[in-house]
């Protein structure tokens, strides 16, 4: 018998809020490396935008950005877990 396959659905815009990350940045060194190479590739900062009370997510320049970091977030703690796809 075939295991069934894995498939994995992230959120996109829309879904943003403020602090969206906090908890993937606070927990696991993995995710704060993903802010960090997205804050350099962007010049933004994506950790201010995604874990603190920042306002901006409601906007679309930066929302694609913070959503974006968050479901990389999420790929690489599934990734991480060995779930695999």
């Amino acid at each position: 018998m075939t295991p069934p396959e894995t498939i994995v659905v992230f959120p996109g815009q829309g879904s943003q809020r403020s602090g969206m990350g906090r908890d993937f940045h606070g927990n696991f060194a993995a995710a704060r490396r993903v802010y960090e190479e997205g804050s350099e590739a962007l010049g933004l900062d994506l950790p201010a935008l995604c874990i603190d009370n920042d306002p901006r997510p409601g906007l679309t320049e930066f929302a694609q950005p913070g959503v974006d970091v968050a479901g990389d977030n999420s790929a690489e703690q599934i990734v991480l877990s060995g779930l695999a796809a």
